[in-house]
């Protein structure tokens, strides 16, 4: 079963939306501005969520809460961990191939 962790300024359980993204030059910080969300260099519309492959991850851009939600994949909690990402966005990535 995969597990996953989710880290966030807060958490919400909400269907996805639309996904539309761009990048600029940034300092890292996060930023609402009319609407949007700019973290890392990307800008992430209001309600819409983007999933990446490296790293593992999805944000979901909450501006007209205040918030961006960040999930992740927690690693397998087998010994030795010998596994490799499935080459796949989020969440499909957060599947291990086992190499040993």
């Amino acid at each position: 079963m995969m597990q996953l962790m989710v880290l966030s300024f807060a958490v919400l359980l909400h269907s996805m939306g639309a996904t539309h993204a761009e990048v600029f030059n940034s300092t890292g910080s996060l930023v609402f501005v009319n609407g949007t969300c700019w973290y890392n260099g990307l800008k992430i519309d209001d309600d819409t969520y983007q999933s990446f492959k490296k790293p593992c991850s999805q944000l979901w851009c909450s501006a007209s809460k205040g918030y961006l939600t960040f999930y992740g994949c927690m690693r397998p909690l087998e010994k030795p961990y010998c596994g490799v990402p499935v080459d796949q966005v989020y969440p499909k990535c957060c599947s291990y191939t086992r190499t040993c």
